[in-house]
């Protein structure tokens, strides 16, 4: 007789299951950023007072400012502000790469030639999409550590994580908190599959190197 086994395991093991779960996760993770701050991000509020995005005070601002700016003379980003420290200006102490990604997903969205309209739509979700791609380093993290069930319980986990991570991925919080987050998990997700491979000196460097490379998004975008 075969021998019975007590397991029970809630968590489906293939991976096209997971990859569904995951999608799930990622969809739920959009609404709560999006839904609940919704009518206060994209204002229909009555006179001069609405019809805009209104972001989050004071650095999103400040970034959307950058983006306009950046589309006006693509791809340049500047990196002395006059209009700060008054009457010296001051240089910007953080990386381009937050301002590029929005600058160059609106003019993919306008086709070459985005409205400021669409600008601000396309810097408005920026954070809430970044936000929701954690989950993939996240997951192969604890996949690596721990397999496939831990990293879905991680995943949800993450999915439903109050604090700071949900607050500086919501809609309209246009900041570059949500992309050094993003890219510096990504890094550690590169870094922790070099150092646990042992078949080959190829996929060591290649991971290697992909891990070098995040790191370095990160530093672009918060050194």
């Amino acid at each position: 007789m075969q021998p019975t086994s007590n397991k029970f395991n809630i968590i489906p093991e293939s991976n096209l299951r997971q990859i569904i779960l995951l999608l799930v996760f990622a969809a739920i993770m959009v609404f709560i950023r999006t839904f609940p701050v919704w009518d206060r991000i994209f204002t229909t509020w009555p006179g001069d007072y609405g019809n805009f995005v209104n972001f989050a005070a004071d650095d999103a601002v400040y970034h959307m400012r950058f983006v306009h700016n950046t589309l006006y003379h693509m791809p340049w980003r500047v990196f002395f502000d006059p209009f700060t420290l008054f009457p010296y200006g001051s240089q910007i102490h953080f990386g381009p790469l937050f301002t590029l990604i929005i600058a160059f997903a609106a003019l993919i969205a306008g086709l070459g030639h985005p409205t400021p309209e669409l600008v601000n739509i396309v810097g408005a979700y920026t954070p809430v999409v970044m936000g929701a791609l954690c989950l993939i380093p996240v997951y192969f993290i604890a996949r690596n550590l721990f397999g496939k069930t831990a990293a879905i319980f991680t995943a949800f986990i993450l999915t439903f994580l109050p604090g700071e991570f949900l607050q500086r991925t919501a809609l309209g919080f246009t900041d570059h908190h949500a992309d050094e987050v993003l890219f510096s998990t990504i890094a550690c997700a590169f870094l922790l599959r070099a150092l646990t491979i042992t078949e080959s000196d190829r996929r060591f460097l290649i991971h290697t190197a992909l891990a070098g490379f995040s790191f370095g998004l990160f530093m672009l975008a918060w050194p």
